[in-house]
């Protein structure tokens, strides 16, 4: 009777018994949700942070690599640039050796010769002489000798008779007038090594006029 009695006094007890362990289990359910929900967000942030870390690595990596190259880049052209400046002064050096031989030979081959020097100058990829002979044979043999002593060609490029005043008349029909033409390939500075300035090329003007006080 008495549970019976209970029962009917209770109805709701079974219910209310569920319902609760309802709620219980839902409580649980979103506290367990909201640990994994916490889990996985940590988990993205941790993961954004090791790609954020990688990125910022590899970044100084290829900053690194990006100096190293333009490092290199700079030191090779100054490998390149000093190889011209090289390549410059030996062009130089040894157009200046030719010009000194050949100058030297021209001054020599003058006085043996009687020649008189006028003129002396660089035009172009030549050299130009004009100067006295006192005959076309002497003149000639100069010429000749010239050649020989320095190694250079040495062109007649015109030769005329003198008609110099104050002499007699046998020696003014001997007496020619003559220009002679020298191939000369100036040294020009390239643009990479345009602060070394080729001493050569102000050495021929520089020179005629002691190539011309010399043959008088």
């Amino acid at each position: 009777m008495s549970g019976a009695f209970n029962l009917l006094h209770y109805p709701n007890l079974a219910q209310q018994q569920r319902r609760r362990h309802r709620w219980v289990t839902g409580l649980l359910g979103c506290a367990l949700g909201a640990v994994l929900a916490w889990g996985w967000l940590w988990w993205q942030a941790a993961k954004t942070q090791a790609l954020l870390t990688e990125q910022s690595q590899l970044q100084s990596r290829l900053a690194e690599r990006t100096q190293r190259l333009k490092m290199l880049d700079t030191q090779r052209a100054q490998l390149q640039q000093q190889r011209l400046q090289r390549q410059q002064l030996s062009q130089i050096a040894q157009h200046q050796q030719t010009w000194d031989v050949w100058h030297q030979a021209l001054l020599a081959e003058a006085q043996r010769s009687n020649l008189r020097l006028e003129r002396l100058q660089a035009e172009g990829d030549k050299l130009e002489l004009q100067g006295f002979a006192p005959s076309v044979t002497s003149m000639t043999a100069a010429r000749q000798q010239l050649a020989e002593h320095s190694g250079q060609a040495v062109n007649l490029a015109s030769l005329t008779a003198s008609n110099t005043s104050g002499e007699s008349d046998s020696a003014r029909s001997a007496q020619v007038s003559f220009v002679w033409q020298v191939a000369w390939t100036s040294v020009e500075p390239r643009a990479e090594a345009s602060g070394q300035a080729p001493a050569t090329t102000a050495a021929a003007p520089a020179a005629s006029a002691v190539a011309s006080k010399g043959g008088r």
